[in-house]
């Protein structure tokens, strides 16, 4: 405000100092064919000696009865000039006047707008988005893509609240991100050890579909001892040992008491129950159930822990896998575009 008001002192000096050395015309006074000596003699004093001279020759003139006049340099300038630039000085200061509460109106504007808060809460909400986007990408591969049409609006908006809403923010240099760079990176680390884990263990697919086949046959062994059926083979009349090394029989150990046909929760569950439970720990296993079955428990906590075996060796192996292809990528790829690079190197040689 003070940088305004002095700004706006030194604009009206400067103007008054153009008007103040406006050329300065002599007219005659109208209805008179002469003009007066002296009017003469002052309008030559800040004169040349040529305009002296115009001066005394206009003057011997009008004693002789010529009527003469002051014919100097300044007075023989068209009566055009003088206002043609009154006119342009009283437009320099309409227009400057106009500028001027152009400008008082957008500092008050800017005074009573809302104060910028600063970047962090920017960074912060960019980089939870892109922990979600790296962390969770497997369980939902669309993410990046919806991440990108936000961001595409949300560019648009924030211009918006910067411009119109929220008062305009000091300039701050900086060289790059700071310590969002550093979480940024972590993140990326982070993000692949979770990955795996999802695609090992939250999702069944990688042990319904890979492991299992892996570790048993798609062909059954039947036996006519009732004893060594399995409950589902009792229940579809199919007469599978649970001795058979099939994938079937690894689905019943992973099975659950009421989420399966065969284990039907009004038979197997209290009515108040309202959760499914392991087929293992709450039927196999638990002496109190009608399902127990200690032979079978045994053979399943084996075939569990092979298949947990298994697991485990599949997510270190593609962990490391992944990380090898990070680190590729990262030395191939430039965290600076060549072209800034050859820029910066240019820029400095010139200097």
């Amino acid at each position: 405000r003070y940088r305004y008001k002095r700004n706006s002192r030194l604009h009206e000096a400067a103007v008054r100092r153009k008007m103040e050395r406006g050329p300065k015309v002599v007219h005659r006074a109208r209805g008179s064919s002469e003009t007066s000596p002296g009017s003469c003699e002052m309008a030559a004093a800040d004169g040349s000696g040529a305009e002296r001279r115009t001066t005394h020759a206009n003057r011997r003139s009008s004693e002789n009865g010529g009527g003469g006049s002051c014919t100097s340099t300044r007075d023989s300038l068209p009566r055009s000039v003088g206002a043609t630039s009154s006119a342009e000085i009283a437009s320099n200061v309409q227009h400057f006047n106009a500028q001027r509460r152009d400008l008082v109106g957008e500092i008050e504007r800017q005074i009573a707008a809302t104060p910028f808060r600063g970047t962090f809460h920017e960074y912060n909400a960019k980089v939870v988005q892109y922990g979600f986007v790296a962390l969770f990408s497997v369980s939902f591969p669309l993410s990046a893509l919806a991440a990108f049409v936000t961001n595409f609006f949300e560019l648009r908006v924030d211009a918006h609240k910067l411009s119109y809403e929220m008062r305009r923010p000091r300039y701050e240099g900086a060289e790059n991100i700071g310590a969002w760079q550093q979480w940024m990176a972590l993140l990326s680390w982070v993000a692949v050890l979770v990955n795996v884990l999802i695609i090992a263990y939250t999702s069944h697919d990688l042990r319904d579909q890979i492991i299992f086949r892996v570790l048993a046959s798609d062909e059954c062994e039947t036996t006519a001892d009732e004893i060594l059926w399995t409950q589902r083979a009792r229940v579809e009349g199919t007469n599978i040992s649970y001795l058979s090394n099939c994938i079937e029989n690894y689905h019943v150990c992973y099975s659950n008491i009421g989420g399966v046909d065969w284990l039907p929760a009004y038979e197997y569950l209290y009515p108040n129950d309202t959760f499914t439970f392991p087929y293992l720990d709450n039927g196999l296993c638990d002496p109190s159930s009608e399902l127990y079955n200690l032979e079978q428990c045994t053979m399943c906590n084996y075939r569990q822990s092979e298949t947990e075996f298994y697991l485990t060796a599949f997510v270190v192996a593609f962990e490391h896998l992944l990380v090898l292809f990070k680190l590729f990528f990262t030395s191939i790829v430039p965290s600076t575009p060549y072209r800034i690079l050859e820029a910066e190197a240019r820029r400095a040689f010139t200097e």
